[in-house]
C-alpha cells in the first residue's frame, strides 16, 4: 500500500529530526556547562599569549592604547595598584 510506505517515510524523517534537535540541544547545554572542550570561551593575553578565562583592560605604555592582559602580566604592567585607589 502507498500510504504506508509514505508515512514511513514521515516517520523516519520525523525520527530524524528530533535525533538532531536533541543533538544540538546536549550541544548547547555542553558549552554553557564547560562540560565540553575546557579551552571553550577564553582569549589570549596580549602581553604573553596564554589563554585564560579572565583578561583585564589597560594601558600598558605610554602610547596609552588599551591592552587586555592576564592577571599575572597585568600585576607586571601596573606595579599592582589599581585605579582609583585613594593612596
Amino acid at each position: 500500500d502507498d500510504r504506508s510506505s509514505g508515512s514511513e517515510g514521515v516517520k523516519s524523517e520525523r525520527a530524524k529530526h528530533k535525533a538532531a534537535v536533541k543533538a544540538q540541544k546536549a550541544s548547547r547545554r555542553a558549552r554553557l556547562e564547560f562540560n565540553g572542550d575546557p579551552t571553550s570561551g577564553q582569549k589570549s593575553c596580549d602581553e604573553c599569549n596564554s589563554l585564560v578565562n579572565e583578561l583585564i583592560r589597560c594601558q600598558t605604555d605610554a602610547s596609552k592604547r588599551w591592552k587586555m592582559v592576564c592577571g599575572k602580566c597585568w600585576v607586571k604592567v601596573s606595579g599592582g595598584v589599581v585605579d582609583g585607589d585613594a593612596e
